[in-house]
């Protein structure tokens, strides 16, 4: 089978595998102990905001705009779980600049995996996922009871992280699902009447259950090997989501489609929430582009 043209992704930064080049020595020589280590690494990714490079030392490093929440939220969730994320994450500033570092982890992306897997190794994998997402749905808020509303947004209460819901702009936190819902309103495009507006909100659903989310899970941000999951990557749009959200971001990029059998397996680890997803499409449909 061949497999789905997808664009390369932050998973690829993790792999043995992957064939990668050289960075090209930039016109101006590195200054800063950083820069020095990063121009004698490899390019694993380079594309819009974001640079990874794997150092001489083993280690990884995301580059670009990178939000000290991502590291936040990935030791959270090595303190609060048993789901597999790269370990020893550091968070840098120097200068100007971001860096994000964090272990290597072998493995290969589920995308490129999965169509040479036997049927064993998909249901092992598929149960380490469903294991996963129940770890991640069992986490509370801390400062709430069981009982109480939960607010949509990052760790302690920090703003909205995800660009499906903020562009390139931070927003939130939301105390309730309904504020929540008439901001995504609110940041459809310019043109739309205010008759339509309150249309399409009649349509959104305001309570819904609130998780932790990942909030960007698809193969290529699953590493694998020998039939299990070894590392979940890319946290950094993770937080307070409806329980939902999680459904529909999974195929917020639908090239994933094209990975055969995969779109039928989502419900092995996923509960469906189609009614939403049809929503978030159309809704989708009439926004800006953020990407």
């Amino acid at each position: 089978m061949e497999e789905p043209a997808v664009t390369p992704t932050k998973t690829d930064v993790l792999m043995k595998t992957r064939p990668t080049q050289q960075r090209k020595r930039q016109a101006r020589a590195p200054t800063m102990p950083i820069e020095v280590e990063l121009a004698q690494g490899e390019v694993l990714y380079d594309y819009a905001l974001r640079t990874i490079v794997k150092l001489k030392s083993g280690r990884v490093v995301k580059c670009g705009c990178i939000r000290p929440e991502e590291a936040k939220i990935m030791r959270y969730i090595q303190s609060h779980t048993k789901i597999p994320v790269p370990g020893n994450v550091e968070y840098l500033i120097e200068g100007s600049k971001t860096y994000l570092f964090m272990d290597y982890v072998d493995g290969e992306p589920l995308y490129k995996a999965w169509p040479t897997l036997q049927e064993h190794e998909r249901i092992s994998i598929l149960d380490d996922l469903k294991g996963y997402m129940d770890q991640l749905r069992a986490l509370r808020q801390d400062d709430l009871d069981d009982d109480a509303p939960r607010y949509i947004g990052s760790l302690d209460r920090g703003p909205c992280a995800d660009r499906r819901v903020i562009g390139y702009y931070e927003c939130g936190p939301f105390e309730t699902e309904r504020t929540f819902n008439d901001h995504i309103i609110a940041t459809l495009r310019e043109t739309m009447s205010a008759g339509h507006r309150r249309f399409l909100r009649e349509f959104l659903k305001d309570d819904h259950q609130i998780y932790f989310t990942h909030g960007d899970l698809h193969p290529g941000n699953i590493l694998v090997k020998n039939g299990h999951v070894v590392a979940l990557l890319d946290w950094e749009m993770a937080g307070w989501y409806p329980e939902y959200w999680e459904w529909c971001k999974s195929l917020f990029d639908e090239k994933w489609l094209g990975l055969k059998g995969w779109e039928d397996c989502r419900r092995a680890w996923l509960r469906p929430y189609e009614y939403e997803y049809l929503m978030d499409r159309m809704l989708l449909s009439q926004s800006p582009s953020h990407w």
